[in-house]
């Protein structure tokens, strides 16, 4: 692992997961990694090799996706599980129901995490204190949301392919890879809202500052929209290919791919591949620090989130 700094200012401390295609059962297949900018540290907390996974897809159950940190545990998602780690990334409890499947990022408001369903077009809502699943909501498009409870069945279907989820202003923000809107809804007063994003087919798109933020994967960019302006855009960093390693055809994840985001502050962290970590500010276009975990092409980045612990 290898890390190149470019320069920083404020001190940021994340932590990233990854997925891994190509691999074989018994093979890792992603991982958990820290990145401390002020230490100049990165460092592999994980090694997700869990045997009992689905192995249907580039992706399928592989490897983990969105992150958040409540009561000195980490709570992680996998396609089908919520699953719960101690400070020394033990696993002691995963969560599941019969309409979770399909996720990508979680957030947490207060004692409540907020989980995607991509694959019922779904976001969850479990009590972290009682460790039990609330309510939810489904956004089927072309309709209008739908609560559900969670006895309640719900259709199997992935219209949106929801990737990000956060909440701000009593109102939970989504959106998929496959939408042109940023949605709300409240899911108290079943009010709706929907902003124009600049591009479609978006990741991570979240409320920040003025306007959006959001990640277009396969662009290799980061933009900050504000009204109908696009304020700044943020090119991935470009790996010299001929550091590239296992360049495999077919079953690979693409150079640059861009996904995952963590903010704090002014700083905006995105993920990449070969499995990689930039750091931004509004203020340049260049990244202030990039983290380069592997050269391996098969390692990208899924999900990140501010690390509150100590390394």
């Amino acid at each position: 692992m290898n890390i190149f700094l470019k320069k920083y200012g404020d001190k940021v401390k994340i932590i990233a997961s990854s997925v891994i295609r190509s691999a074989i059962r018994g093979e890792s297949h992603g991982g958990l990694y820290v990145v401390d900018s002020e230490k100049q540290i990165i460092k592999q907390v994980l090694d997700w090799n869990f045997p009992d996974i689905r192995w249907d897809s580039g992706g399928g159950d592989r490897g983990l996706r969105g992150l958040v940190f409540y009561n000195d545990y980490l709570y992680a998602a996998g396609a089908l599980h919520i699953y719960k780690f101690n400070k020394n990334f033990e696993l002691v409890d995963k969560f599941s129901n019969d309409y979770f499947d399909g996720t990508h990022e979680m957030f947490i408001k207060d004692n409540i995490l907020y989980s995607i369903a991509n694959q019922f077009d779904a976001i969850w809502r479990f009590n972290l204190d009682t460790e039990e699943w609330i309510d939810g909501f489904q956004h089927i498009l072309g309709q209008s949301p739908k609560l559900f409870k969670p006895n309640e069945e719900i259709q199997h279907g992935d219209s949106l392919h929801l990737d990000s989820v956060s909440v701000k202003g009593g109102f939970v923000w989504y959106a998929g890879s496959t939408t042109e809107y940023l949605y709300g809804f409240n899911m108290n007063t079943l009010e709706q809202k929907q902003i124009k994003l600049y591009f479609r087919n978006t990741h991570n798109a979240q409320l920040w500052k003025d306007g959006i933020i959001f990640n277009r994967s396969l662009e290799s960019e980061t933009c900050y929209q504000v009204g109908n302006s696009l304020m700044c855009r943020w090119p991935t960093p470009r790996m010299d290919r001929n550091t590239i390693r296992n360049i495999l055809p077919g079953d690979h994840a693409r150079a640059e791919y861009t996904r995952g985001m963590a903010i704090e502050g002014d700083q905006i962290a995105i993920g990449t591949s070969p499995a990689s970590v930039h750091f931004f500010s509004l203020e340049s276009e260049k990244p202030l620090l990039s983290a380069i975990i592997t050269t391996d092409i098969r390692n990208t980045i899924c999900g990140i989130t501010i690390y509150p612990w100590e390394i």
